[in-house]
């Protein structure tokens, strides 16, 4: 009958210990947002009239390909690490 109890209590407690370690430390991928402090961020629209997509940003640098099974973009901005730029999927 000890043993019982022992062993509800060990269980009854791993759970409440993965429960909230879960809860502390767990971060699911989809959930994880881009979160930013600091200066302003440069808001760049890219023009629908534009035949390659094209967008003008001071001192940015973009690269990626489009095609393939794996296409990538890299943003950076060059000689600037204090600012960032959005670019809302919705509004694109």
């Amino acid at each position: 009958m000890f043993r019982q109890f022992y062993l509800w209590t060990c269980l009854a407690s791993g759970i409440i210990l993965g429960s909230l370690s879960e809860i502390c430390l767990g971060q699911y991928d989809d959930d994880c947002k881009l979160a930013r402090g600091g200066p302003p961020a440069t808001i760049v629209a890219i023009d629908e009239e534009s035949r390659n997509g094209t967008i003008l940003v001071d001192n940015m640098l973009i690269k990626g390909t489009a095609g393939g099974p794996d296409p990538t973009i890299e943003l950076s901005l060059k000689d600037n690490v204090d600012y960032w730029v959005l670019m809302d999927p919705v509004k694109q």
